[in-house]
């Protein structure tokens, strides 16, 4: 349908980009956001030259911002789509509302909810995701950043590629999309807000990027984009050493991030800064959402500070990062974490229990045949300690006032005191489960079990309680 425009200059740009950046493949699906402007209008001639409209799923949002404007917009994609023969899909979001209970501005609210929306698409089709950013939009990126302090990864702008999301016209400049729509015999919408200097996008464009190329007697716009290919190259070696780095300076445990500070000493700057950006933008809440994906809104500020603190912080010490991060100093370890607040009331769990009776002519030893996730305890000790209700027996977190009696051992003592004899850390005290009865411990799973209710040559039933794998602390 839009095959005459394969002979347009701008379609074997198009093409070039593409393939260059490995931007679509041949079974690729592609959700295309097109809001009814020139850009997005000539990213979807181009993708239909390029592509059968089989493999194309048009996206609109209705951000409920500009009244009748965006509802003609809204109207305009879907008539287009019903010409070209194309799926089509809306979507209308309260972006205000949401925007005032979220705390955010409109156009941040509006792009997360854009993107939410696109996501949920690629991953019904299982297709990537293309946009219209073109060579201004990158050019204005690079300027914003700039303004806001970034580091060489700023200097980069927006990229052709990130993750399954694809940008095929990050070559052209305006003019060149408003001719493909000229080309393709279709007028696009044209958004009222772009002529106001209601945004700092918009007001780069009107206002700074005319008066630095007429101050400095050159198409500014040309330069930034040599200045983000720059950027990239050098960053591109930077990850990449980085990287290998690391892998030799960082480790996982479960939900912590466990920094080594002599060899993160050794480092150089660059690179422990990018260590750091790496480890924080890994952080993941309780919901295993990213608090800081790819990075962002993380400020160099926040890196210094954690840096400052793996170079010079006191064992016991933390530092909070931000959404609930916290990097806390245990020794030679830098521990980097989301710090979750358990209710007691809420985290019990009810461990697996079973009875049976012990063969007395064959005795048990219950230290070898106590693997990770058993304990195994005398059936009358413990339902003598539980008033005969085993209900009593629970599995959930430490709390204030629990005691403990290890094995081997007589007399109570505090299980903080234990934890802390033997060196486990705080942070790894927060994921600990414990099988208790009151606030007397039974067992620290993958730990240590207490002297409650050893298996003697007098034992005649046993108790065995059984824990999920995945619950269990995973420490020395």
């Amino acid at each position: 349908m839009m095959k005459h425009l394969k002979e347009l200059p701008q379609y074997a740009k198009f093409v070039s980009c593409v393939e260059e950046h490995h931007l679509l493949s041949d079974q690729d699906n592609v959700i295309v956001a097109v809001s009814g402007g020139a850009d997005s209008v000539a990213l979807l001639c181009l993708l239909l030259a390029y592509m059968s409209p089989a493999r194309i799923l048009v996206a609109h949002v209705n951000h409920g911002i500009r009244g009748d404007e965006a509802f003609r917009d809204a109207q305009f994609v879907q008539d287009l789509c019903a010409d070209l023969q194309l799926d089509f899909q809306l979507k209308e979001v309260d972006v205000p509302t949401i925007a005032q209970e979220a705390g955010l501005g409109l156009e941040e609210c509006g792009r997360l909810e854009r993107y939410r929306f696109l996501e949920t698409l690629a991953k019904e089709r299982n297709a990537v995701i293309a946009v219209a950013h073109h060579r201004e939009d990158r050019a204005e990126t690079i300027l914003m950043n700039i303004a806001r302090g970034c580091g060489i990864d700023g200097l980069k702008g927006i990229s052709y590629r990130h993750g399954n999301i694809v940008r095929p016209l990050m070559d052209f400049d305006k003019k060149e999309l408003l001719d493909v729509c000229t080309a393709a015999n279709i007028v696009p919408m044209v958004d009222g807000t772009n002529f106001e200097d209601c945004t700092l996008r918009n007001r780069v464009r009107h206002t700074v990027l005319p008066y630095l190329t007429e101050a400095f007697g050159r198409n500014m716009t040309d330069k930034l984009i040599d200045l983000s290919e720059h950027a990239c190259m050098d960053s591109a070696f930077i990850d990449e050493y980085a990287a290998d780095v690391f892998e030799r300076v960082v480790e996982k445990e479960r939900y912590l991030w466990v920094v080594d500070r002599t060899a993160f000493y050794q480092q150089p700057d660059a690179i422990q800064y990018r260590i750091l950006r790496r480890v924080i933008a890994s952080v993941q809440n309780a919901e295993q959402e990213f608090l800081y994906p790819e990075g962002k809104d993380l400020t160099a500020e926040m890196i210094r500070r954690v840096r400052a603190h793996l170079l010079q912080g006191k064992s016991g010490k933390i530092v909070e990062i931000g959404k609930k991060i916290q990097c806390q100093i245990e020794g030679n370890r830098g521990v980097i974490y989301y710090c979750t607040e358990f209710d007691p009331e809420d985290c019990v769990k009810c461990p697996e229990i079973e009875i049976y009776a012990l063969d007395q002519s064959q005795p048990f030893d219950f230290e070898s045949n106590q693997p990770i996730h058993c304990a195994y305890f005398d059936f009358d000790a413990l339902y003598a300690k539980t008033e005969g209700i085993l209900e009593r027996i629970e599995m959930r977190r430490i709390r204030t006032g629990d005691n403990f009696t290890p094995y081997g051992m007589t007399g109570h003592m505090r299980l903080r005191k234990f934890l802390i004899d033997h060196k486990i850390p705080l942070s790894r005290r927060k994921i600990l489960w414990v099988v208790a009865i009151g606030n007397e411990i039974l067992w620290i799973p993958g730990i240590r079990r207490s002297n409650i209710g050893p298996i003697t040559n007098t034992t005649k039933n046993i108790i065995k309680i059984k824990v999920k794998m995945e619950d269990i602390y995973d420490g020395e």
